[in-house]
Formats: C-alpha cells, structure tokens, sequence
C-alpha cells in the first residue's frame, strides 16, 4: 500500500452520509425555527412595556428583565443559525460531490 491509496466510499456509506446532513439539517433549521419564535415573541413582549406599550408603568420590575432576555435569545438565535447555515453548506458540498 502506497501513499497515494485512497479508500472510496461505496455506495451505502455515501447514502448514509447524505442520510446523516439531512438529518443535522432538519434539527438545527427546527432548532432556527423554534429560537427565531421565541425572540419574536419576546421582542412583542419588550414592546409592550415601552414607551409606546399599556405596559410601561411596569418597565423597572418586568421590561427590564425581558430586555436581558431577549439579548440573551439573540445568542441562542445567531448561534443556531449559524449552526443550520453550516449543517446546510455541507450538505451542499456533499451532494455536489457524490451526486
């Protein structure tokens, strides 16, 4: 065996790779899905205690708080898009290469 061998996957490891990126893209774009829902809804919850909001005589004990939530969202948000857009990217790659 020299250097220059190079094991090539058949058929069954090649499906089951693709298998497996669609699988971690389904679960990272649920994942997407799900923090994108909660910073939305947390962003109608900030609004209802501004200025602007029925709620902004409670701003100190309550708006505050769900300001620290929603930044704290943003994170989980970036985080699992990014996540998705690179589960996305290499299934991209994959079907470019073995399809």
């Amino acid at each position: 065996m020299g250097i220059l061998d190079v094991d090539v996957p058949n058929q069954e490891e090649i499906a089951a790779v693709l298998e497996n990126a669609r699988g971690r893209l389904r679960l990272w774009a649920r994942r997407t899905a799900n923090a994108t829902a909660a910073l939305l809804l947390n962003c109608v919850a900030v609004w209802l205690f501004l200025d602007v909001g029925p709620w902004h005589a409670y701003w100190q004990p309550f708006g505050q708080v769900f300001l620290l939530l929603g930044m704290a969202l943003l994170l989980v948000f970036v985080y699992c898009l990014s996540l998705w857009m690179a589960a996305w990217f290499l299934l991209r790659d994959l079907k470019k290469a073995y399809s």
